[in-house]
């Protein structure tokens, strides 16, 4: 939608003949954009600013899901909170129970854990603010610059496959860097408890509790 709104100032022929119309419906796509943006922004505010047991039961969340989606061959969900996460998806009590305690024989085990994935929402919002990003610079540097079209046509056809490129691997490593955390020795399982079916998502809910031991700190 805001590349449908912006292509005229970026792909016109005559960029600044098409100003007049912009300013005519100025009201109306800064509400537009302010409508299609503000949930992206303000869910990158708050995946950024997640507490740390949040961010390690992220990553159990995650490791855990890709056990079960290897076994079931269906796709799940999850959320993540400070004091476990919830999986949404048809599971039974035992498939989450076996599943989380592969996880933390791998943990135990000191093997690499498996935990990232491009389905995660922080790889969507990477790849929404990205894109948004790319398309007001080329839109502003179109007009400040008055490129020619064939220039800002090429421009644009460059951004949109570096941008497919690397989204995956910009979105997996914010991932790993911010909305993760693994610094945890050894994890177990609290408890699993069945809650009411989500509307949103249509299938069972279950929570899983975690306990999380972090390596003792050495005294100074």
């Amino acid at each position: 939608m805001q590349t449908i709104a912006l292509s005229p100032l970026l792909l016109a022929p005559e960029p600044s003949e098409t100003l007049g119309g912009y300013f005519i419906a100025a009201p109306f796509l800064i509400v537009a954009m302010t409508v299609l943006n503000l949930p992206v922004v303000g869910s990158a505010v708050r995946r950024f600013r997640l507490p740390m047991a949040t961010r390690r039961n992220h990553a159990l969340e995650h490791a855990t899901i890709l056990v079960l989606e290897a076994s079931k061959k269906r796709r799940l969900g999850g959320r993540a909170q400070e004091s476990g996460f919830r999986l949404y998806g048809k599971l039974t009590e035992q498939q989450i129970r076996e599943a989380f305690e592969e996880v933390c024989r791998t943990i135990r085990s000191g093997k690499q854990l498996a935990y990232i994935t491009p389905r995660c929402g922080s790889n969507i919002i990477t790849a929404l603010a990205g894109a948004t990003s790319l398309l007001l610079f080329l839109t502003i540097a179109s007009l400040i610059l008055n490129l020619p079209l064939a220039v800002r046509i090429g421009s644009f056809a460059l951004a949109v496959l570096v941008f497919f490129s690397l989204r995956r691997r910009l979105g997996n490593a914010l991932q790993r860097r911010y909305f993760m955390a693994t610094d945890f020795v050894d994890v177990s399982l609290r408890g699993i408890r069945r809650e009411p079916a989500d509307l949103a998502w249509g299938v069972p809910v279950h929570f899983v509790k975690t306990e999380v031991r972090l390596a003792a700190r050495s005294p100074r």
